[in-house]
């Protein structure tokens, strides 16, 4: 129950200050509209994959296989001929060619289809392409192995009518499974990046980014009150009560966690009802994301907090560690377009895992079970600063 109450008076003192609304809702909030817009340029550029489409079977199955590929809303459709889209990828000026074989439409009602050839500039990523394109495929074979069988096992004079009548009919039953379809299944939620407006929100960087970035911002209020305490000799009269220097150390890393749990879920808000991000779309993962996000920087907000003799130091290591995180951790901008050592580096962070755990779930589209190893990640790391800061504390003279 101390603990309690000591959480609570660390709670009550860091609301009173008016730089914590600063600091931990006015400033994230900015930073974030700021910021997505800034990286999304009002998210008026097209930002779809530019995408030439050469088909050297000219069949109507083929023709199809492009209905369902431009039909996902993800690809600019561009008119090239097979040598200006080769020469095109090559250089960078168009993003990816898909290259349909001869003898594709034959070959989808013989039971052995023939692949499609996918062809992407260096500065793309192949499975953004690569995804959504074999989706589409999976489509048009499963349509076209369903209208054979349909065909072969009906009992009507198709196969007397010879050849052309047999062709006919495979591709009249075709043509009517694709229609019967799944409308809604045809659009671009295949991708492993999602829905269309998942990839184009701006918001989807910056308001994950700035949580977690001004997350650790705003232990600059908390995490100053340990450091107050050994100033002005409150922890010596608190010692020398029943409380431990464990209770002590728990009841501050308490509060610190409510503090930011609760700053996290109004920037969560904020996103969902102004921004347009999903955080809704599966809520227990991206309470999962901030639960253990809280943890995590309740142990650094500890370890901060004994570290530091003076309130300045407290600014100067949360402001070091803010920068440090944020910039290498994928907060402040994609891993994803940085080269491939810096992404090695910042993955290391534990600020990366929990943007990653937030993105998993907003731009990739994926569910619970893609938020659970950066949980785990996060966890080890608030074991490693309470840990830290555990060993630091007891060492700390009074």
């Amino acid at each position: 129950m101390r603990i309690l109450d000591l959480a609570l008076k660390d709670i009550l003192q860091v609301v009173r200050d008016r730089r914590s609304l600063l600091f931990m809702v006015l400033m994230p909030l900015a930073f974030t509209v700021f910021m997505g817009f800034a990286f999304g340029g009002g998210a008026e550029e097209d930002v779809r994959i530019s995408l030439a489409w050469v088909d050297r079977d000219g069949g109507v199955p083929a023709a199809r296989f492009w209905q369902l590929v431009e039909a996902g809303g993800w690809a600019q459709p561009v008119s090239l001929d097979e040598a200006d889209s080769l020469s095109q990828v090559q250089s960078g000026e168009l993003d990816a060619l898909v290259v349909v074989p001869a003898g594709f439409s034959g070959s989808l009602f013989s039971g052995s289809p023939l692949k499609v050839e996918v062809i992407t500039s260096s500065g793309v990523q192949e499975d953004l392409v690569r995804a959504p394109v074999s989706q589409a495929w999976l489509k048009i074979t499963g349509a076209a192995e369903a209208a054979r069988m349909i065909v072969e096992t009906a009992e009507s004079p198709v196969s007397s009518g010879g050849p052309a009548a047999h062709d006919a009919a495979l591709l009249d039953v075709f043509a009517r499974v694709l229609d019967e379809a799944d409308r809604p299944a045809l659009r671009v939620e295949v991708s492993p990046y999602g829905e269309l407006e998942r990839v184009t929100n701006p918001y989807n960087q910056s308001s994950p980014g700035m949580l977690v970035m001004f997350a650790i911002f705003g232990l600059v209020s908390s995490s100053s009150l340990l450091t107050a305490e050994r100033r002005n000799k409150t922890f010596q009269r608190l010692i020398t009560t029943s409380l431990s220097r464990g209770s002590i150390l728990a009841g501050h890393g308490l509060a610190i966690f409510i503090l930011v749990l609760a700053q996290e879920a109004l920037l969560v808000l904020f996103g969902q009802l102004a921004l347009g991000v999903d955080y809704l779309r599966e809520p227990l993962a991206v309470l999962l994301i901030m639960v253990c996000a809280a943890i995590w920087l309740a142990g650094l907000g500890v370890l901060i907090g004994v570290a530091a003799r003076e309130e300045e130091q407290v600014i100067l290591y949360t402001m070091a560690t803010m920068f440090l995180f944020s910039a290498l951790g994928g907060a402040m901008f994609p891993l994803e377009s940085t080269g491939r050592l810096f992404a090695q580096i910042g993955q290391v962070l534990p600020s990366a895992w929990a943007v990653e755990g937030f993105q998993n779930i907003l731009i990739r589209g994926q569910g619970l079970g893609s938020a659970l190893l950066p949980a785990a990640v996060l966890l080890g790391y608030a074991l490693l600063f309470f840990t830290a800061g555990a060993w630091l504390f007891r060492r700390t003279d009074a």
